[in-house]
């Protein structure tokens, strides 16, 4: 009978509800984190999938205005008219890095 006298079992009862408290904060502290961590990952992948989709759209829309210009200047493409020049979006831009 541990309990009767025992001063180590008296003052573990006294705080087992302020250790039961303290264990609960601690979970819902690292799920807290957890889901933190998850959202910051989330918004990353957002920011990534968005740059993506923009560079693909822009290429898509310069590709589509090399095939008009092609189809438009096919038969007289020797002919420097107006209309026959190059789309500027689709003129390689030099870098300097």
């Amino acid at each position: 009978m541990a309990n009767f006298g025992n001063p180590a079992f008296g003052a573990a009862m006294g705080n087992a509800g302020g250790m039961m408290v303290r264990a609960t904060a601690g979970v819902g502290l690292i799920n807290a984190l957890g889901d933190g961590i998850a959202a910051a990952r989330e918004a990353r992948y957002q920011a990534r999938y968005d740059d993506a989709l923009d560079i693909a759209i822009s290429h898509a829309e310069q590709m589509q205005a090399m095939a008009r210009w092609r189809s438009k200047c096919s038969l007289n493409w020797k002919l420097k008219t107006k209309d026959c020049v190059p789309p500027a979006s689709s003129a390689k831009k030099s870098s300097t890095f």
